[in-house]
C-alpha cells in the first residue's frame, strides 16, 4: 500500500487536547487510515477470530481494497451511504474500511429489529448499497420498495463473488478530519432511531482512552461480545484494529462458555457488562481459573455494585475501565479509571472519594432570574439567548445527526461550534444520574 493513500491532514497536523494516534505517531483522522497504516507496520498479525477463520490485517486491509474498487464498480460516489446488516463478522470490518476507502459512509444498522424498522432507517439513510449476512437477508428483501436505487447483495452468496473480481489496489481516496466517516443508528427510546454522523475528527479523539489508558498493543487478545453496529461495539473494534490486537470474534451462548472462552484464549481485554460479571463471579470454578492474562475489563450500562467489584478484585485481580457515553458523543466521555476503582485513600475527595474524570462536560442551562420591575408582580424569568437545553462535549467538535423532524439540530453557525440543540427537552433533565 501507498503510504501516499493515507490522509495528509496525519502530517501535517497536532493537536493540543488528549488524541489516539496510529504506529508511526501521527494522529487519527481518517478511518480507512486506520487499516492501511496497521497493515503497513504489521501486516501478518491477526485482526480478526472466529470459529474456523483466522482474518491477518493484511488480508483485511487488501479485502477493504477489494471492497472500495468494487463499490466503485457500482458507481458509488463520495458521500453516497453503504450499508452493512448482520452480525459482527470481518465482512463488517471489509465494507467499513472499503467505505472509508472510496469516501462513501458507512452505515451500521441493528439486525436484530424486524424488517420494518430496518426498511424505515434505509429510507431514511438513502443507501446506494445494502450488503446484508444471510441471517439478516429477509429484512433487505424488499429494497426494491424504496423508491431509489439500491442494490443489496448477500455475504454468503453474491457478496464474495462480487468483492473479489476487484482489484485489490487500494483507490488512495484522501479523506478530510470533518468529513462524515460512519452513521450509526441510536436505538430509538425516545423516538424514531436518529442518524448520527460520525467524522475522523470524533473518533481520533474519542478513540485516545481505549487507545492510551488499557494499555492495548500487538500481544493483546480481545473480546467483546457486544455488537459493531453499537457504538461501543465499534469502538473495541477500531480500538484493537488501531493498535494491533487480535479481536475474539466468537459469540458463547452460557455464562461457562464464556469464562471457558476468556481463560482458554488468554484473554488481556474483556468488555462486559456488569450483570454478566457478576454471573462469571458466581460460577465455582471461577476461583480456581487462571485469570492472570485478563488485564483490564471495560464495562459500561449501568454502575458495578461494589460487592461485585469487591469479588472481580479478589477473583481476577485486573484493571477496571468504565465508560458512559452515548451514540452522539462518538462512545464514552465520562470515564472512571483504575485508580477510581481501588480503595481511597483518607481525605482524598468528598468523602473520601476521587473527583469524576471527564471527557467533557454535559451543562444544562437554566432559567435565570431577571431583574425584578416595579409593578410586576411575581417573578419573572429570562432566558438564556441560546435555544433551550445545551450540550457541550469539548474535543468531539461539531456532532452533526441527519437532518429531519425530531431530531437533534445543530446550532447556527453563529452560535458555539460545539453546542448542539436538544428539542422538546425540558431544561432540567438529568443527562448524567
Amino acid at each position: 500500500m501507498d503510504g501516499r493513500c493515507c490522509s495528509v491532514y496525519c502530517s501535517v497536523v497536532s493537536e493540543t487536547e488528549p488524541w489516539s494516534y496510529h504506529a508511526d505517531g501521527s494522529p487519527v483522522y481518517s478511518l480507512a487510515d486506520i487499516i492501511r497504516k496497521r497493515s503497513a507496520i504489521t501486516p501478518g498479525l491477526i485482526a480478526l477470530t472466529e470459529a474456523g477463520r483466522l482474518t491477518s490485517f493484511a488480508e483485511l486491509d487488501q479485502r477493504s481494497s477489494q471492497v472500495a474498487r468494487a463499490l466503485q464498480r457500482k458507481d458509488v460516489r463520495p458521500g453516497d451511504r453503504v450499508v452493512f446488516i448482520g452480525a459482527s463478522g470481518p465482512e463488517f470490518a471489509e465494507v467499513m474500511y472499503g467505505a472509508a476507502k472510496c469516501r462513501a459512509i458507512f452505515t451500521a444498522v441493528n439486525n436484530r429489529l424486524s424488517a420494518r424498522e430496518v426498511l424505515a432507517i434505509l429510507a431514511d439513510a438513502e443507501p446506494r448499497v445494502v450488503i446484508a449476512d444471510p441471517a439478516a437477508a429477509p429484512l433487505v428483501a424488499d429494497v426494491g420498495t424504496l423508491g431509489f436505487d439500491c442494490d443489496a447483495l448477500i455475504t454468503d452468496l453474491d457478496y464474495l463473488a462480487w468483492r473479489d473480481y476487484a482489484h485489490a489496489m487500494d483507490p488512495g481516496e484522501p479523506a478530510e478530519p470533518d468529513e462524515t466517516a460512519l452513521i450509526l443508528y441510536t436505538s430509538g427510546t425516545t423516538g424514531a432511531p436518529k442518524g448520527v454522523e460520525l467524522t475522523g475528527r470524533n473518533l481520533g479523539c474519542a478513540l485516545h482512552e481505549l487507545h492510551a489508558s488499557i494499555d492495548l498493543d500487538t500481544g493483546s487478545v480481545c473480546a467483546a461480545p457486544v455488537p459493531f453496529f453499537h457504538i461501543a461495539g465499534l469502538g473495541m473494534l477500531l480500538a484493537a484494529n488501531l493498535n494491533g490486537g487480535n479481536l475474539l470474534l466468537e459469540q458463547r451462548a452460557d455464562i461457562a462458555a464464556v469464562l471457558r472462552l476468556l481463560v482458554d484464549r488468554q484473554v488481556t481485554h474483556a468488555v462486559l457488562v456488569p450483570t454478566v460479571l457478576q454471573r462469571l463471579l458466581a460460577l465455582p470454578e471461577a476461583r480456581t481459573a487462571d485469570w492472570s492474562a485478563l488485564s483490564y475489563v471495560v464495562y459500561g450500562a449501568s454502575p458495578i455494585p461494589l460487592p461485585v467489584l469487591r469479588d472481580a478484585t479478589e477473583i481476577i485481580g485486573c484493571s477496571f475501565l468504565q465508560s458512559y457515553g452515548l451514540t452522539e458523543s462518538t462512545g464514552g466521555f465520562t470515564l472512571l479509571g483504575p485508580d477510581d476503582h481501588r480503595p481511597p485513600r483518607r481525605g482524598r475527595g468528598r468523602r473520601g472519594r476521587r473527583p469524576l474524570r471527564h471527557l467533557g462536560r454535559v451543562p444544562l442551562r437554566r432559567r435565570r432570574p431577571a431583574p425584578r420591575r416595579r409593578g410586576v408582580r411575581g417573578r419573572a424569568d429570562r432566558l438564556d439567548p441560546r435555544p433551550p437545553g445545551s450540550l457541550q462535549v469539548p474535543g468531539r467538535r461539531r456532532l452533526r445527526l441527519l437532518p429531519g423532524p425530531d431530531r437533534l439540530r445543530q446550532a447556527p453557525e453563529t452560535s458555539h461550534p460545539r453546542h448542539l440543540d436538544l428539542d422538546r427537552r425540558p431544561l432540567t433533565q438529568p443527562w448524567l444520574s
